[in-house]
């Protein structure tokens, strides 16, 4: 469950390091999340597989948010964004969902 992770961490923040609290928010947002976005549950796993680690997001042709987005959080491979869970990309600062979404259609368009 990676997506936990960032979750914990951002949440943490909010709710003063209490890590008990912290585990009960970060998994309430994760469900209420996988409820609301079914469609990333397991996206990564399947694209994992198919994309090439070594290509800069430059080739993906992403929107200009999108690509700004990733660059801001430093994510500047397909090999370290598809590390990323879905869940982790809505974390970062003016990426929502259609972004994510696009980001995910542009990945599963790129082959080895």
């Amino acid at each position: 469950m990676r997506h936990g992770v960032i979750i914990i961490n951002q949440t943490s923040i909010i709710n003063n390091g209490n890590l008990g609290q912290t585990m009960k928010s970060s998994r309430r947002w994760l469900a209420i999340w996988e409820r609301r976005f079914p469609e990333f549950i397991g996206q990564m796993e399947k694209i994992r597989k198919t994309v090439p680690v070594d290509k800069s997001i430059d080739e993906l042709e992403l929107s200009v948010r999108a690509q700004n987005c990733l660059i801001a959080y430093g994510i500047r491979t397909t090999g370290e964004l598809i590390e990323k869970d879905p869940y982790e990309l809505l974390f970062i600062k003016n990426m929502g969902t259609k972004t994510v979404r696009e980001i995910l259609r542009k990945l599963k368009e790129m082959k080895n």
